[in-house]
């Protein structure tokens, strides 16, 4: 384990692990995961959240070398999936006296995951909204996120350093290389895709929850956040950027103008078909474009870019007279992700016969909040040269619905 003294009498306990191929084995890690810990070292003691089993060796043995003579008072659980909890119950036994500080549903989700442990034999306090845990100097106050992004979760606040433990909200995907805080690194250029990444593939679909906690913690004077991975955030600058990401994010608001073209294509006739349409569309002073093959690209990175841009164009190839098995899957998770506001194209390709980009249409249309932009278009196994001009048209229409995202924050000293 990392250790490092992040405040007056707080410890960051990270664990990283660059080995794992992909996060809850759906999403890439080229970066790797880190797996956050924090111990408070007030009047009494607070261990908040363990970590994961990949990197849980020495962990327990760690909060002792760090607490010394001290015994752990409370082991705070903000959140109960396992990337979390491995060591929780090491962690009890060896703290006889500790009290697990859990929600009420945390505590039976913790039954779930150890059925081999009753926790009716350790102390054990359960917090809701707005309870408070007096430390001596600090005042913790736990707020409830339930589906940010499991049901249990809670966050917890220090009233008077004004940290806040997130749990996974503000979390991201990447292993810190030396440097634990955003203000250390080039965030917007290093981190921010990261940090997008995670939370439109693991929190997403969740946008509204997300939206009620923000409004929740719009009450409190938030000077640092603890999450559970990634980057801790401890100046101004970075907590109200982070903050208002999440804010636009969790509205299904586009960050950017922008055109992501997403296609599916067995002999590359939609993958020329693509670069036709993003070329015209450059040609039109569109900036902000992405090309993505659906069976190349991991499909994190693609719902993450559709998240951040205004719009985007699914060329739908037929499939054994069926959608693309692949276009048909990622619709569906992207839909399912409350992905909302946007101007969409569907571009059918058939060559003899069936109706994959009817069914890409009918996908779409159950996501509720998506506007069609163009008029319709499709090829027969490949672009005909007589549809040059169509294919212009249908362009000028995407070109012309780009729409004004108002104002996108700068972290001026780390850009």
């Amino acid at each position: 384990m990392l250790i490092r003294h992040i405040g007056d009498d707080l410890v960051y306990l990270g664990g990283l692990d660059r080995r794992l191929d992909r996060f809850e084995n759906l999403f890439e890690l080229p970066r790797g995961i880190s797996y956050n810990a924090f111990l408070l070292l007030d009047e009494q003691t607070v261990l908040f959240n363990t970590v994961d089993s990949s990197v849980s060796a020495g962990f327990v043995d760690d909060v002792a070398r760090v607490l010394g003579d001290r015994p752990l008072d409370y082991l705070v659980v903000n959140h109960v999936e396992p990337d979390h909890i491995a060591n929780i119950n090491e962690t009890l036994q060896r703290y006889d006296d500790c009290v697990l500080v859990i929600s009420k549903k945390g505590l039976e989700l913790l039954h779930q995951f150890f059925r081999r442990h009753d926790y009716a034999d350790y102390r054990v306090q359960l917090v809701g909204d707005g309870d408070v845990l007096p430390t001596g100097r600090h005042r913790l106050r736990f707020f409830t996120a339930p589906n940010v992004h499991w049901p249990e979760v809670t966050v917890c606040f220090d009233e008077v350093d004004g940290v806040l433990f997130s749990a996974d909200a503000f979390g991201s995907f990447g292993a810190p290389e030396g440097h634990i805080f955003a203000d250390q690194v080039d965030y917007t250029t290093r981190w921010l895709s990261e940090t997008r990444r995670y939370y439109a593939n693991v929190i997403g679909r969740f946008g509204p929850q997300m939206t009620r906690l923000l409004g929740k913690l719009d009450e409190v004077d938030m000077r640092m956040i603890c999450p559970l991975h990634g980057l801790i955030f401890r100046t101004p600058e970075t907590v109200a950027y982070v903050i208002e990401r999440h804010r636009r994010w969790a509205r299904y608001a586009p960050e950017q103008p922008g055109v992501v073209i997403v296609y599916g294509t067995m002999y590359n006739h939609a993958a020329h078909l693509a670069d036709e349409l993003a070329m015209k569309l450059a040609e039109l002073g569109v900036d902000h474009l992405r090309v993505h093959d659906l069976s190349k690209t991991d499909w994190s990175h693609i719902v993450s870019d559709c998240f951040r841009f205004s719009n985007a164009v699914f060329i739908c190839t037929t499939y054994n007279t069926e959608l693309h098995p692949k276009m048909d899957a990622f619709l569906r998770d992207l839909t399912g992700l409350g992905w909302s506001n946007r101007g969409t194209t569907v571009i059918g390709n058939v060559s003899w016969g069936g109706h994959g980009a009817r069914l890409a249409q009918e996908i779409l249309d159950r996501s509720g909040n998506l506007t069609p932009v163009g008029e319709l278009f499709g090829i027969k196994g490949s672009l005909a040269d007589e549809q040059d001009a169509d294919l212009w048209t249908l362009a000028r229409a995407i070109s012309a619905s780009l729409p004004d995202c108002g104002p996108s924050p700068v972290l001026s000293a780390l850009d």
